[in-house]
Parts: C-alpha cells; structure tokens; sequence
C-alpha cells in the first residue's frame, strides 16, 4: 500500500502530513488537483452501478 501512495503522491494526487505524536501519525488528503479527477471518477461509479444492476438480474 505504501508504494501506491507514494506513486500518488508523487503525481500531486494526494498529500501526506507528518503529525509529530507519540507515536508518529500520517495522514493523507486529496489535493484540489486529486479533486479534478471526480470528473471521471463518477461517469464510471455511474456505469459500474449499472452494470453490477445488469449481471444480477442474470
């Protein structure tokens, strides 16, 4: 998992916040870049709700 979020992260995706806790906590958020992906994102939610809808009327 590690891994994927660096990828993200390096693509601007998403931010990682270091909080200096005991024990150290990291958080990520979506950056507003990360946020433009929703433009794709929900046609596709959108098609898979449709298409889970169409193979269980099988």
């Amino acid at each position: 998992m590690s891994k994927e979020l660096k990828h993200l992260e390096e693509n601007l995706l998403i931010r990682r916040n270091v909080i200096d806790d005991y024990p150290v906590r990291i958080e990520y958020s979506v950056t507003s870049y990360g946020l433009g992906l929703e433009e794709i994102a929900k046609p596709l939610e959108n098609w898979g709700k449709k298409h889970k809808k169409k193979i269980s009327e099988k």
